[in-house]
């Protein structure tokens, strides 16, 4: 009898698991497809600027950060689902860290000072 209910509790736990990794799977391709004609990630609130060439999240990035995005994104040119993920401002006038991704979840940073791309 012992040995049935642990069988029966074993085999219980097994589905649980199974169809935890099912529901995260579908979730996480739904996420992935969630993405506008620019290649932007709008359901993580991502959303085309013309003015920068890329895609950020409207409302997080004062005027100065605006102007270091577009300046960094003239230097890493089109790339389809190039994001502004940070822009970090710096002690030093017009010095600034701006951070990438790209539709394949690849990284850039760019570093600014005076307004210039600092190499």
């Amino acid at each position: 009898m012992n040995q049935k209910i642990e069988i029966s509790f074993i085999v219980f736990m097994v589905l649980i698991v199974i169809i935890g990794i099912l529901f995260f799977a579908k979730i996480n391709s739904q996420v992935n497809d969630e993405r506008d004609s620019k290649g932007c990630l709008t359901s993580a609130g991502y959303s085309w600027n013309d003015n920068i060439n890329a895609c950020i999240k409207e409302g997080e990035l004062d005027e100065t950060q605006r102007e270091a995005a577009r300046i960094a994104t003239n230097y890493v040119g089109f790339e389809e689902g190039i994001s502004v993920t940070d822009v970090i401002k710096q002690d030093c006038y017009g010095c600034f860290e701006i951070k990438f991704s790209n539709a394949d979840s690849e990284f850039k940073t760019v570093l600014l000072k005076n307004w210039k791309v600092s190499e």
